[in-house]
């Protein structure tokens, strides 16, 4: 339940707003029984304020999570990973991050362009 507005003045911009009711999640759904717990995750971003968001976010359902403000850096993170034969469970990329140099990064045998 919760209500949902809009104000709007012309030439100055909208203001949206909303209002929700949130339960409280009990015991028995403790991160450490949730899908994401042990799982890691690479997060691609170069603002660091959306790095930092989305760590906090990620970490709190569990996720253990690795960041990179460029391929460069995801890169040397992948490669450790790698080394000491741990995976990477899912790759989260800004869309301003050229995605073919990510995925040459993880998928060996793929061809940069």
């Amino acid at each position: 339940h919760g209500k949902i507005w809009v104000e709007s003045i012309e030439g100055e911009g909208t203001t949206f707003h909303f209002t929700a009711e949130l339960g409280i999640v009990g015991e028995d759904h403790a991160l450490s029984s949730a899908p994401a717990a042990g799982k890691s995750v690479l997060i691609v971003n170069p603002n660091v304020t959306e790095r930092v968001v989305l760590k906090e976010s990620l970490s709190r359902s569990g996720f253990n999570v690795l960041i990179a403000a460029n391929v460069e850096q995801a890169n040397e993170i992948s490669q450790l990973r790698r080394e000491h034969n741990k995976s990477i469970d899912l790759l989260i990329v800004d869309q301003s991050v050229e995605l073919s140099s990510v995925a040459s990064m993880l998928l060996p045998g793929t061809s940069r362009r």
